[in-house]
C-alpha cells in the first residue's frame, strides 16, 4: 500500500473511532446523569420533607383552639381562660419564656401572660418605659378594660412594637409583639384587643 492511501484511511479510522467514543461518553453521560438523578431524587425529596418538617404547622391548644386556629376566627387559650380572634393558619403553644402562651401564624407572633409586676400598670407608664427605645410613631389607645400602645424603633433593624394591657375577668393580662413590619405589628394589635373571657 502506498503511504498516500494509508494515511487518509488512518485518519478516517481515527475519525470513525473519535465519533463512537463520543457517541459511548454522551450515552455514558447520559446514564451518569440519571444515576445521579436518581441519587438525587431521594435527597430532593428528602430537602422538600426537612422544609415541610421545618414550617410552622398550627399548633392549638385544646380542641376549641385547633377549631379556630386552621380556618381563623376564635382560638380558646385555655390555660389563661380567654379567647383571641385570629388570623387564618394561626396556632397557639406555650410561650418560649415565661407562663404565657405564644400566638402564631403568617405573619403575626404575639405573646400572651397574665401581666406581671414588671409590666407597666397605666398608659404614662408604659409611654415612659418606651423611652428606652427612643420610639417614634408612638400612639396609644385608651380601652374600656385597660390601654394599648404601639411604637416603631429604629435599631438595627426597624423593630414595631405592640403593648397591651388588659383587665378581664379580675385579672390583668398582658399582650406583646416585637414585629417587623407595620403589617405584623396591625395584626398583633387586632389580636391583643380581640381578648375577651372564655
Amino acid at each position: 500500500m502506498h503511504t498516500r492511501t494509508l494515511v487518509p484511511l488512518i485518519a478516517l479510522i481515527g475519525t470513525l473511532g473519535a465519533s463512537a467514543c463520543d457517541e459511548h461518553d454522551e450515552k455514558d453521560d447520559g446514564k451518569v446523569a440519571q444515576t445521579k438523578a436518581a441519587k438525587d431524587e431521594p435527597t430532593a425529596a428528602k430537602k422538600a420533607d426537612e422544609v415541610e418538617a421545618k414550617a410552622p404547622e398550627p399548633v392549638a391548644e385544646g380542641p376549641a383552639a385547633s377549631a379556630g386556629s386552621a380556618a381563623g376566627g376564635k382560638v380558646v387559650l385555655e390555660k389563661l381562660g380567654l379567647s383571641a380572634q385570629v388570623p387564618a393558619g394561626t396556632g397557639v403553644d406555650d410561650a418560649v419564656m415565661g407562663e404565657g402562651l405564644m400566638i402564631q401564624g403568617p405573619d403575626i407572633t404575639v405573646t400572651v401572660a397574665e401581666a406581671a409586676q414588671t409590666h407597666p400598670k397605666t398608659e404614662d407608664e408604659a409611654k415612659k418605659a418606651a423611652e428606652e427605645y427612643r420610639p417614634r410613631d408612638l400612639a396609644s389607645e385608651s380601652l374600656e378594660d385597660g390601654w394599648a400602645l404601639t411604637f416603631v424603633n429604629d435599631g438595627i433593624e426597624t423593630n414595631y412594637f405592640v403593648h397591651v394591657r388588659r383587665e378581664i375577668g379580675g385579672k390583668s393580662y398582658w399582650c406583646e409583639t416585637m414585629a417587623a413590619s407595620a403589617e405584623e405589628q396591625a395584626k398583633a394589635l387586632a389580636v391583643c384587643k380581640s381578648l375577651a373571657k372564655a
